[in-house]
């Protein structure tokens, strides 16, 4: 559970810094980021299911 705040955490800042960059840098990390968002998404989806895979199963010792 720690690790899940920890990561909000991190992407609340990295959001609230994103938002005080210049509109120009913001635009072209927006194409940056819908370029890989797809890779990032599907990265995240299996991450979670990972983590529920460890809640349902003790024995797989992946936490």
């Amino acid at each position: 559970m720690r690790h899940l705040v920890l990561l909000f955490v991190v992407l609340a800042a990295g959001y609230g810094l994103w938002q005080f960059t210049c509109p120009l840098m913001r635009a072209e990390q927006l194409g940056l980021l819908a370029r890989h968002g797809l890779r990032l998404a599907v990265l995240a989806v299996v991450l979670l299911a990972l983590l529920v895979l460890a809640f349902f199963l003790p024995s797989a010792k992946l936490l």
